[in-house]
């Protein structure tokens, strides 16, 4: 892989009927809420590059790209409108140079082929990406459309969920925080921040305040695209010219490690973003190559928030449940639920898990609570084959908060799963109830907590 270029070119700040236009990047700049201008370039595997740009002036995408290069000190072979080398990287028969665009509104790049006829102006973000037939550029917006580029380096970080705070201790960035929603908890170094005084406490997660978030005077605020709450906040704040970044609700390890990205790249921490995405892949690669070792077939199982009657359950589109699939296991659930859905006892029994695992806070990882738990069953429950061959889990404590958050830390649950769903597999067995101590069990992923 090629290097991680991480050149961020100063641009001087454009003036239309006296409001600012672009952000301006780079040491001690100022942000503003305005979209930047200027292109991307993307060598692939996370090596993306920005140059500010100012796009009044240059209104081609060839000539934008001449202006990136001049300003990076890259290499250009260009033909006509056809790119094939951008600092000694070729287009070859399975990948190639193209130029994508994001239209205002969207969140996915869209490809452009030439000639190119279009309003430098009207669009959300550009990139020339090398690119094969089924590949896509790196993430290029936010969740609410907004650019992911240019933003000066922030200073003093809100994050107004408990997984995006997680993410920013993956990254080594607590030192940056300021504030954060009263459940983020994790990692260690957060609640000892919180303690001093130093990281303020801004509202619970589904009702932020704007005056607490404001009172910490932040130069960036992170918000968490699952709660429509966070988008009105997003709007509030930049009205009152506060930078702020809507991260993707997290319904599967993509749009984990795509928030990983955003923020790595908004903090200019994408060395470590680079760092911490790959350690992720390869403890997944190495789970996944496990499983495979050990020629297993997906177990019908059932991810519940309780163990009600007529439980919270997780359906399609959650990311336990692209978990689950990753680790060998097959959702009992019908096809119809999507997100996390409301199930009756009735489908409880039809759907017949032979695996059920509970994230629960109401009872302890203990032999007394388990048993005590499994005596509280409905008979609907009773009925499936996960009750008559004792496989129930209970995750408590620390655990059940852990498997609860779409962050960084899912690789240390899809072990977990993957030894539950396939004990014959894994050297270590995991018992029906577990709590704070789940680390111990771990033996691939036991150094991904990032509790630092």
């Amino acid at each position: 892989m090629e290097p991680i270029r991480l050149k961020v070119i100063l641009s001087a700040v454009i003036i239309s009927s006296g409001a600012f236009m672009v952000l301006v990047v780079g040491a001690g700049a100022s942000a503003t809420a305005y979209q930047a201008q200027g292109l991307a370039i993307d060598f692939g595997e996370g090596d993306v590059v920005w140059t500010d740009a100012d796009l009044h002036n240059i209104n081609d995408p060839v000539e934008l790209l001449m202006f990136a290069c001049a300003e990076n000190g890259f290499s250009c072979d260009i033909s006509g409108d056809t790119v094939t080398e951008i600092d000694g990287v070729a287009s070859n028969t399975e990948r190639e140079w193209d130029f994508w665009v994001i239209d205002k509104g969207e969140t996915e790049w869209r490809k452009v082929a030439p000639p190119y006829d279009l309003d430098m102006m009207g669009h959300t973000s550009y990139v020339w990406a090398y690119c094969g037939v089924s590949e896509r550029p790196a993430v290029g917006a936010d969740q609410a459309g907004n650019s992911i580029f240019g933003y000066a380096r922030p200073q003093r970080a809100v994050s107004l969920a408990p997984s995006i705070t997680e993410i920013l201790g993956s990254l080594n960035a607590v030192s940056v925080l300021v504030g954060t929603d009263k459940y983020s908890n994790y990692p260690r170094s957060v609640t000892e921040g919180q303690q001093r005084g130093d990281i303020k406490i801004i509202g619970d997660w589904q009702n932020p305040s704007y005056e607490l978030i404001m009172g910490t005077n932040p130069d960036m605020v992170f918000c968490d695209g699952s709660q429509y709450s966070h988008y009105e906040m997003s709007e509030r704040l930049r009205r009152s010219d506060v930078p702020t970044v809507v991260l993707y609700s997290g319904e599967s390890i993509e749009t984990i490690l795509n928030n990983i990205y955003i923020i790595g790249r908004t903090l200019q921490y994408d060395l470590r973003a680079q760092s911490v995405k790959e350690m992720l892949n390869g403890a997944q690669e190495e789970i996944i190559t496990k499983l495979m070792s050990g020629n297993t077939k997906p177990v019908d199982t059932m991810i519940s928030l309780s163990p009600d009657k007529s439980p919270w359950v997780s359906g399609r589109y959650t990311y336990v449940d692209d978990i689950m699939g990753a680790a060998f296991g097959r959702n009992a659930m019908p096809d119809s639920f999507y997100g996390w859905v409301h199930a009756t006892s009735s489908i409880i029994s039809s759907s017949n898990p032979s695996v059920i695992i509970i994230f629960t806070y109401d009872y302890q990882p203990t032999e007394s609570e388990y048993n005590e738990m499994l005596s509280t069953l409905s008979g609907e429950w009773k009925y499936t084959d996960a009750y008559k061959n004792g496989q129930i889990y209970m995750f408590c404590d620390d655990l059940a908060e852990m498997a609860s958050r779409p962050g960084p830390r899912y690789a240390q649950l899809m072990e977990l799963i993957a030894m539950i769903l396939h004990p014959d597999v894994f050297s270590t067995s995991v018992p029906k109830y577990i709590g704070n101590d789940y680390v111990s069990y771990l033996t691939i992923t036991d150094s991904l907590g990032f509790n630092v």
